[in-house]
């Protein structure tokens, strides 16, 4: 299995539902759980992060002097509707268009998924049909991680400096309450990026992210064509 995969899915592991009716900061503990898994993560492959007091962990990953930063975020948490307590994944490789069969109760049948046809011989991860699987945003989660690791372990490779930052409670609307622009982006703009916020100083206050125009990330999560499916009961 391709280990961006398996982080994916370890990731999916880990209970983090974000509960609408508490007034804690994270909503529920559990999410820090995550959290500190991706520090840990983070700090394996050399870089150093921190986790505030609202459980937001930041963290910069060096690129080119002179460059523009690109900002690069995604959430903990996971939807109210269905729990992901005791998430179990399943990986299936180079799905061959029948049904998947989740449980008992519930399948993902072609005729009532037609976008399945469309990902024949792709890999694919889903539920136990018990709980969700967690994609949103874990798969985000998991992308920018292997962003990450692939630049950290190709230095060769130039590419922009890279700010990130993981939030708990965004299923619940909370997401970017405590989130600090200046702790997120570059301590010096950049020439440009400072005209750019001059330019939209009227309009907003946080520093503006450019994104990469000159090429995409050279990395996948999967086999060529690979996708999520996460179902609901």
């Amino acid at each position: 299995m391709d280990p961006n995969i398996a982080r994916f899915i370890r990731y999916c592991q880990i209970d983090t539902q974000s509960n609408e009716a508490s007034s804690s900061i994270p909503s529920d503990p559990k999410e820090l759980n995550l959290t500190r898994e991706l520090q840990k993560d983070l700090k394996a492959l050399g870089i150093t992060t921190s986790i505030n007091e609202f459980g937001i962990l930041y963290g910069k990953l060096p690129g080119e002097s002179g460059l523009d930063p690109i900002g690069l975020n995604s959430h903990v948490d996971t939807a109210q509707e269905v729990t992901d307590t005791n998430c179990q994944p399943r990986y299936i490789s180079h799905y061959d268009g029948s049904t998947i069969v989740l449980n008992d109760s519930y399948s993902m049948d072609p005729k009532e998924f037609p976008t399945l046809s469309a990902h024949i011989g792709d890999d694919l991860v889903v539920t136990d049909g018990n709980t969700l699987l967690g994609a949103d945003d874990k798969a985000g989660l998991a992308i920018i991680m292997a962003a990450i690791e692939h630049y950290v372990k190709h230095p060769e490779e130039k590419h922009h400096p890279i700010c990130f930052c993981f939030t708990p409670d965004e299923e619940i609307g909370r997401g970017p309450d405590h989130f600090d622009a200046k702790t997120f982006g570059p301590l010096t703009p950049t020439p440009s990026m400072a005209e750019s916020m001059m330019k939209s100083r009227s309009r907003t206050s946080m520093p503006l992210m450019r994104p990469l125009k000159s090429r995409a990330f050279p990395f996948i999560l999967a086999k060529p064509r690979a996708r999520w499916s996460t179902p609901r009961p």
